[in-house]
């Protein structure tokens, strides 16, 4: 088939979706590859598409340990462009289709959004703390490898089919990839990186290779995130409509719950994990299970949140600190140098997690965590409200910031 002949319109989306897939790729060995001779990949890609013979190829494998032990599998560059892809033509109609409280995988509806929107639910629910109110918080246990595959890909069907006004073979396109996507085992030729004993102390149950046939998203893929979404869409609308809590809110697998009366919550647990088991095949985590009164305090998204006031958990600190001693070894390491590159890597580094800490009660921890990066002040000079850094070094008689 000629160029010539290709959907002109699937290759410009495909190019598109290349240059956002490549923002944080940039210097990937596997971006650099498909760069070199990148009108031929996306033409082939575009070709593979259209008909209909593109296949998911190999996946990378891998365990990670922070903050909890995680399996990971991570697509190739090739197939992340196809994900971003589905994304750009699904996403803004699914979005229109979920609730305000649904969070992840959202532009503008990430962690700092749900934690707004829980202390927003708190304070209505009980009058600015005037009034006794109760959260109740649950999590879903083990959600991504829990997911039924027939039952999301027929969610994703019959609502696209739904749409007016939308050209088949548009339909046709996106069902198309999903079908692949979805039902796609990256566990049959994936490539392993690192050693055996990273898989040491992960269950069974938290492992994709020994998860059933027709069930598990793998971790890592921006599908997967989307998926999990479009998965609970109807449970959302379920607590919503069907049974009146006005103040609730999710974020992938964790949701909570806010109300005046505790026994209306207790009730309501136990029709969510009837619904959840019976609907979906999903079980509440019976170990995360949190019911207190909002002035007791309650731990949401990396935040703890407490009357009139928030901080951040003691893992987000443990978090940051680590980080700090890192950058300590590798200024060490630099011996003197003026490596540029190193340098701004930390300063965005330290502008981040101390950028992301100025939202909560935290002047005096981060005076104390900038009291102990003894080189790093001798790099960086940092403002008064302690939430951004600057490089005071000059590199070939050049101030950079």
């Amino acid at each position: 088939m000629e160029t010539t002949e290709l959907d002109k319109a699937l290759l410009i989306d495909l190019h598109k979706a290349y240059y956002q897939t490549r923002r944080s790729k940039r210097n990937a060995i596997t971006q650099l590859r498909f760069e070199i001779d990148l009108e031929a990949n996306l033409i082939e890609l575009c070709r593979q598409i259209q008909d209909r013979t593109y296949k998911p190829g190999q996946s990378t494998c891998f365990v990670v340990g922070h903050p909890v032990k995680r399996e990971i599998f991570a697509a190739g560059f090739r197939d992340k462009v196809v994900h971003q892809l589905l994304i750009n033509y699904i996403a803004p109609f699914f979005e229109q289709r979920m609730i305000y409280d649904c969070y992840s995988c959202r532009r503008g509806f990430g962690t700092s959004r749900g934690i707004d929107r829980l202390e927003h639910s708190i304070r209505s629910a009980s009058q600015n703390y005037t009034l006794p109110a109760y959260v109740l918080k649950l999590d879903l246990k083990e959600y991504f490898l829990s997911i039924n595959k027939e039952l999301l890909y027929s969610k994703i069907e019959n609502s696209l089919r739904s749409r007016k006004n939308r050209r088949d073979k548009r339909v046709d396109l996106e069902l198309y990839l999903c079908n692949e996507i979805i039902f796609s085992d990256p566990t049959k030729s994936c490539r392993i990186k690192g050693h055996s004993h990273d898989w040491m102390g992960l269950p069974r149950t938290k492992s994709l290779f020994s998860r059933p046939e027709g069930f598990g998203l793998p971790l890592g893929s921006l599908t997967s995130q989307l998926f999990s979404n479009i998965y609970l869409n109807d449970f959302d609308h379920y607590v919503k409509r069907e049974l009146g809590m006005r103040y609730y809110g999710r974020y992938v697998d964790d949701f909570y719950l806010v109300h005046r009366d505790k026994k209306v919550l207790l009730d309501a647990m136990s029709k969510l994990s009837a619904h959840l088991n019976e609907n979906y095949g999903l079980s509440v985590h019976p170990k995360k299970i949190y019911l207190q009164p909002v002035e007791h305090g309650v731990n949401f998204l990396g935040a703890y949140l407490k009357p009139h006031r928030r901080y951040v958990t003691r893992r987000v600190v443990g978090s940051v600190y680590k980080s700090l001693l890192k950058h300590e070894e590798m200024l060490l390491k630099m011996g003197g140098k003026n490596d540029k590159k190193t340098l701004k890597y930390i300063q965005s580094r330290i502008n981040s997690y101390f950028g992301y800490m100025a939202r909560f009660k935290t002047f005096k921890l981060r005076a104390k965590l900038w009291d102990r990066c003894v080189l790093q002040k001798e790099y960086f000079d940092c403002n008064w409200k302690l939430d951004r850094m600057r490089l005071r070094l000059s590199f070939n008689n050049t101030l950079y910031e």
